[in-house]
């Protein structure tokens, strides 16, 4: 394990100030899972990974990295207007710093009239457009495997896209590793990803409850308004809008100053001149 760590540590260049063994900082039984995830993805050869620069995405690649070699492994990328300007860039440093070869896949998921139209299982038809797009690539690179980072805590949530998976046959090394949130996040964090810690992000259609259709003005809406809260110093937080009305949603530790002081009253104004007439707090804070 130890050798293999150095020879890693050579080859990343994100490892320079990495521990030398696993073992001295993650718990036997994570150990053992990340072992298990490299095994599980050594079989295939070659891989393509989905990588959104998420913390599960981001810890497959480098799994994915460390078991196939740089030449064997290639990240891909879907910048859309659904996903910020931000996000594209912060996922684009993350395979970077991993240190793999990539593609960026641009597409406009609001041209397809079942997206658009934002029915209850809307990320179904996201997922298997873009997934559809990603297997045209990796076939084209003769790459026979795509791997999707969704973990252990996934399943117990209601996520339409999981079928879309299943029926292209992509597969999910980090549930068949057995691996939790946490757990990738701990790895990650030993292995010295610099984002082990991101808040977990979804797509802009996510704020928009299901039924309402998607434009592109309305996700722009979306986006400015989140940039502006954003801009204000808040962190894995959500505006949800519906009609005229904002449902604003901030870690529990954040609401004392949200609702008080300069903060309420700058979210305020930017959100009125555009058109949001009431703008509301989820007390209970958003977790995760």
């Amino acid at each position: 394990m130890r050798g293999e760590t150095k020879k890693n540590e050579k080859n990343s260049r994100c490892l320079a100030a990495q521990p030398t063994s696993v073992n001295s900082q993650l718990p036997e039984e994570i150990e053992a899972k990340y072992h298990r995830l490299k095994e599980i993805i050594r079989k295939y050869g070659q891989a393509a990974v989905a990588c959104s620069g998420g913390v599960d995405s981001t810890l497959l690649l480098r799994a994915a990295k460390d078991s196939l070699g740089d030449d064997n492994v290639l990240a891909l990328l879907a910048a859309s207007p659904l996903q910020t300007a931000e996000e594209t860039r912060s996922a684009e440093l993350m395979i970077s710093e991993v240190g793999c070869r990539k593609k960026k896949i641009t597409w406009d998921p609001l041209a397809s009239p079942e997206i658009a139209a934002n029915p209850i299982d809307r990320c179904y038809h996201c997922k298997k457009a873009i997934y559809s797009l990603f297997w045209q690539t990796a076939r084209k690179e003769s790459i026979p495997t795509l791997l999707d980072g969704s973990n252990l805590d996934d399943l117990r949530d209601y996520r339409p896209g999981r079928k879309a998976v299943q029926e292209l046959n992509v597969h999910t090394p980090l549930i068949e590793a057995g691996l939790f949130k946490e757990e990738i996040r701990r790895t990650s964090r030993y292995l010295g990803l610099s984002n082990w810690d991101r808040p977990s992000a979804s797509c802009l259609a996510t704020r928009v409850p299901a039924g309402r259709e998607l434009t592109g003005e309305l996700i722009s809406l979306v986006e400015r308004c989140e940039s502006h809260v954003h801009s204000l110093g808040y962190r894995g937080f959500r505006v949800r809008l519906a009609k005229d009305e904002a449902l604003i949603e901030v870690a529990p530790g954040d609401l004392p100053r949200l609702v008080s002081g300069p903060d309420r009253e700058s979210i305020l104004l930017f959100f009125t001149t555009r058109g949001i007439g009431r703008i509301s707090v989820d007390l209970r804070g958003r977790k995760g």
